[in-house]
Order: structure tokens, then C-alpha cells, then sequence
């Protein structure tokens, strides 16, 4: 039994590194339609009621962003 006890925690510990580094079910999370301006993003927002998700990203355009 006091095997059982001592192993408890590390089965857990086991199990939840496990659980999450898990890869998503699928890639609908990267299938985001960008707008050419944020006057176009917030129209479209506006629009449909969802909200605006602004992003800013520091580098270069095309090469590591």
C-alpha cells in the first residue's frame, strides 16, 4: 500500500504533463480571415457584431512573422 501512495503523485504529475501538451483537435483556430486595413476590420466587426481582435507584430512582413 505505501507503494501505491508514493507513486500517486508521480502518476499525476505523469498524466498532466501529458494532458497538456496535447496537440488541438483540428485548425480551424488558424483559419483567421485578416482585413487589409483596421477601418475594414472594424466595418466588419461593426457588421457582424463580433468582436475585433487586433494584433501587433514586431518584425519583418514576409520572413519571420
Amino acid at each position: 500500500m505505501r507503494i501505491l501512495r508514493d507513486l500517486a503523485p508521480l502518476t499525476l504529475l505523469a498524466l498532466t504533463a501529458c494532458i497538456t501538451h496535447l496537440p488541438p483537435r483540428s485548425t480551424t483556430h488558424l483559419q483567421i480571415h485578416w482585413e487589409p486595413t483596421f477601418e475594414a476590420a472594424a466595418a466588419r466587426a461593426a457588421q457582424t457584431g463580433k468582436p475585433l481582435l487586433a494584433v501587433l507584430a514586431a518584425g519583418e512582413r514576409d520572413g519571420l512573422c
